[in-house]
């Protein structure tokens, strides 16, 4: 890893190094610090999910990095990737201006469920985005983005990845403008017309669309444009039946697809011979599928991976 400061400011690192000890350590050390920290933390945390313990230890050692000394603080603040502030009304200007001068190098940056005004809010919001040019990663479930604010996102000229799940402030246009995307999340959130919005982002590999009670078999045929597409999550969908995958055998990219505690038979479960590419599906808490219907799946498709926890049994390869 380069000098956070850049080259310009490599000489001063280095002599700061030589002169102060440890307290003073190049940026590369520091670096290989935090890894050695990171491994001793998910080791003594392996009882919970490595992934969850990764972002979490990442987050944690470098906000106890930042408190060593003014050096140390510099390197984790530069060397911060990841960002969940809390932001309420009255310090949504102030902190956002902290984030986008200090935080220079966020590629995942989360105000889920902060609450503020987005119409009061929009300049300042929009402001940051335009400091942040290298964020991948936006996450805003559960706040109160509007359509307004969205429009301003196609500013991100990295972004990737955006969570805009139990949103309820948005409804119109603005997100078929996300042309970039590659992994969106509309949990719990549903306007009419929402999937035909979605249909314009061709670059879509991960959809999670799970929550959202009016999507029916038929409405879900507007994503059959999305051939990227290898992921789709419709748990807890109630408007679907067993007639949805004939909408799914659309999506020739679709390796994973996830209906847990949806509506679906034994009859759907047969047609998942149509679904060519697929690999993988989840049906727990499908209370219509039997054992018997997972036996004759699972013999008519060998190489299937299918998760079914409904009676403490998992179906798989």
């Amino acid at each position: 890893m380069a000098s956070p400061l850049g080259l310009a400011g490599e000489s001063t690192w280095r002599y700061e190094c030589e002169t102060r000890g440890w307290s003073h350590l190049h940026p590369h050390l520091l670096d290989m610090v935090q890894e050695l920290l990171e491994d001793t933390y998910l080791l003594e945390a392996d009882f919970k999910s490595e992934l969850y313990w990764e972002d979490q230890s990442r987050i944690s050692m470098l906000k106890i990095m930042r408190c060593v000394n003014r050096h140390w603080c510099v390197w984790a603040t530069m060397a911060t990737q990841s960002l969940r502030p809390l932001i309420t009304i009255s310090s949504v200007k102030a902190r956002l201006d902290v984030i986008a001068t200090k935080f220079t190098n966020l590629t995942s940056l989360s105000l889920g469920r902060c609450w503020y005004d987005p119409i009061d809010s929009l300049l300042e919001w929009t402001q940051l985005l335009a400091r942040l040019p290298r964020l991948t990663h936006v996450d805003m479930a559960g706040s109160d983005i509007s359509d307004a604010g969205l429009l301003s996102l196609p500013a991100l000229p990295a972004l990737r990845k955006l969570d805009l799940g139990m949103c309820e402030n948005i409804g119109g246009e603005a997100l078929r403008h996300l042309t970039a995307l590659t992994s969106l999340s509309l949990r719990g959130t549903w306007w009419d017309g929402m999937l035909q919005q979605v249909k314009h982002l061709s670059r879509l590999v991960e959809v999670d669309l799970a929550g959202c009670d009016s999507i029916t078999d038929g409405t879900l045929v507007a994503l059959s444009g999305l051939q990227a597409l290898s992921s789709l999550s419709l748990d807890e969908c109630d408007g679907i039946t067993d007639d949805v995958f004939s909408s799914l055998a659309l999506l020739s990219s679709l390796t994973h697809v996830s209906l847990k505690f949806c509506p679906i038979s034994n009859l759907g479960l047969g047609q998942l011979v149509n679904l060519s590419s697929l690999t993988s599906v989840d049906v727990s808490g499908c209370s219509e599928i039997t054992m018997d219907g997972l036996r004759e799946c699972r013999a008519a498709l060998p190489d299937l991976d299918i998760v079914a926890i409904n009676t403490l049994e998992i179906v798989c390869p």
